[in-house]
């Protein structure tokens, strides 16, 4: 029987026991971009592996040619002069990002967190402050 409701995170209570007390970090390799690239390929190259980076995605050296390919499918599309081809380009960047686990969709149904904390406090947290102070 498949599991119910969202999956769990990773990092969770619950996540950490399910794995055995396992945490796992990201890993993070030196990546360059492929020979074969443009000066504008290599220039999209970085940006999109630095936004991974930043996202706490693993970068592994093996993912340079998917990194490579989403750069020159990303260049292609702003080209492009037909409507179908435009289209076609969009499909294979939204797939090609869905496998890199770029934007927080992806990253979620990988299991990955984002890094950045939520600066919004709740209003639950809010009333327990205002409490404290008023004691």
């Amino acid at each position: 029987m498949g599991m119910r409701g969202p999956q769990r995170r990773p990092d969770s209570e619950r996540g950490i026991a399910e794995n055995g007390g396992v945490v796992c970090e990201p890993i993070q390799e030196a990546i360059e971009a492929p020979a074969h690239l443009s000066r504008a390929g290599k220039k999209e190259f970085a940006r999109l592996v630095e936004q991974n980076r930043a996202a706490g995605v693993s970068i592994r050296s093996i993912d340079a040619d998917q990194y490579a390919d989403l750069a020159e499918a990303i260049l292609r599309r702003r080209q492009a002069d037909d409507h179908r081809e435009w289209m076609a380009f969009g499909r294979q960047i939204d797939e090609l990002r869905s496998q890199l686990n770029m934007g927080p969709r992806n990253r979620a149904r990988a299991g990955i967190r984002d890094l950045k904390k939520s600066s919004a406090k709740s209003i639950t947290a809010k009333v327990l402050e205002l409490a404290r102070k008023q004691s």
